[in-house]
């Protein structure tokens, strides 16, 4: 019983560092979309506060 919760409990936290990093790697695009924007912005085309908003909770 013991060691059936352990080894569910290693795979829980394996299944923890697993979203961890496609966490980060979401991250790291979304600091590629902000870059992104700015160059857009800098061409004259203003990206809505909505637009931003929505990258940043994705």
């Amino acid at each position: 019983m013991l060691l059936k919760g352990l080894s569910n409990g290693r795979r829980q936290e394996a299944e923890g560092r697993r979203q961890e990093a496609g966490g980060r790697r979401q991250e790291a695009g979304g600091r590629g979309q902000k870059a992104e924007g700015r160059r857009q912005r800098v061409e004259g085309k203003r990206l809505t506060d909505k637009g931003f908003s929505i990258w940043r909770v994705s």
